[in-house]
């Protein structure tokens, strides 16, 4: 099972992506999903960014 997964991999832990116009840092890739951390977190549009890490669709996300 593990190696079906780590043939699956599109990102590398620690890879900048971009989303909803804010640089990310990749820290873990799921089958569907990876989690993100905002770099420049906090941000001063609180309300659409209330954490500073977040799990998101592979697609959402621009590498």
């Amino acid at each position: 099972m593990a190696d079906a997964q780590g043939s699956e991999n599109q990102y590398i832990i620690g890879q900048e992506v971009s989303y909803k116009g804010k640089v990310c840092t990749v820290i873990a890739e799921y089958t569907r999903t990876i989690c993100i951390e905002y770099i420049d977190f906090p941000f001063q549009e609180e309300e659409e960014f209330p954490y500073q890490r977040e799990i998101v669709l592979k697609d959402e996300a621009a590498s």
